[in-house]
């Protein structure tokens, strides 16, 4: 059923966010954000091993082990007490800026309340999806659909290892991403301006969110969430170069671009933003350098 898979796959990936979101040099812990990284990382792997070598479920495997083991050995969970200690700081638990209990409760409740709506009303469009999630699996190949193989290829992963049908699979992607995106919209308003302005920013997020989940509309959930992500990221470089920040922008940009091809011409604007702002050669080169790199194989299919 599709509220297991939901559960699963969202639990997976906020479980990530948790895990890894002390370790990115952000002001406090953002896991949505992180959650978003999670969650691109694997899926574009995927479509670059699948693009390049041929569809292969281990593709994915391998993406997420890479990822869990990173998390752990990484020592994510301490890492924003490290840099505290190291600044000869002693960072308390209630110091460490994650959400609130009510926050919390409130970020967790949207997956519930998206849930809900996706299991009780059937979106339009939503069948597209599934047949390019079905193709995938019956030609055991990456199919190379016109909107976008993001969303069929992690749809793919999910119905072959849970078991489930590609359009329950699809609507448990939809819902986590659409919490995602929310989460996403409070870590961006919190990052720049503060908790109170995070709030704001998230219920105006999950407005947006819920008329994509009501349209169907999946792929532009999904280059929604990461172009946002790469927003962020280009603004904090712009204001602190770190290249971390520089590598999730590109990255981000290339995970946008794999769930909406359109996407790629939104980047464009984000880059072009963060390169009048800094006018630093790496960030003007490096940035779609990296974000080429990354999706080489999928714009060569598009390409050819």
């Amino acid at each position: 059923m599709a509220g297991f898979v939901i559960f699963i796959f969202g639990a997976v990936i906020v479980g990530a966010g948790a895990m890894l979101s002390p370790a990115y040099p952000t002001r406090q812990p953002r896991i949505g954000m992180a959650g978003a990284l999670a969650v691109a990382l694997v899926m574009g792997g995927a479509v670059f091993y699948g693009t390049a070598f041929g569809w292969d479920t281990l593709a994915v495997d391998y993406m997420m082990f890479v990822l869990v083991v990173g998390i752990f050995l990484g020592g994510t969970l301490s890492y924003g007490q490290k840099r505290a200690e190291e600044r000869g700081e002693e960072l308390l638990d209630a110091d460490q800026g994650w959400p609130g209990l009510w926050d919390l409760v409130g970020l967790l409740g949207v997956f519930v309340v998206f849930a809900v709506v996706m299991l009780a009303v059937r979106p339009a469009h939503a069948d597209l999806w599934a047949v390019a999630a079905g193709q995938i699996m019956a030609d055991d190949g990456l199919y190379a659909t016109p909107v976008g193989p993001g969303a069929p290829v992690l749809a793919a992963y999910l119905s072959g290892q849970l078991g489930e049908n590609p359009y329950d699979t699809l609507t448990a992607i939809a819902v986590v991403i659409a919490g995602l995106l929310v989460w996403m919209g409070y870590d961006f308003g919190a990052e720049l301006r503060g908790k109170t302005v995070g709030r704001w920013a998230a219920l105006g997020a999950a407005l947006l969110a819920l008329l994509l989940l009501l349209s169907g509309q999946i792929a532009l959930l999904m280059a929604a969430l990461w172009l946002s992500v790469m927003l962020l990221a280009t603004l904090r470089y712009t204001q602190t170069p770190n290249r971390v920040d520089l590598v999730a922008a590109a990255l981000m940009w290339g995970a946008a671009s794999l769930a909406l091809p359109g996407a790629l011409f939104a980047g464009v604007l984000v880059w072009v933003f963060g390169a009048m702002q800094t006018r630093r050669a790496e960030f003007i080169f490096g940035v779609p350098l990296l974000m080429t790199a990354a999706t080489l194989p999928t714009l060569l299919v598009w390409l050819g």
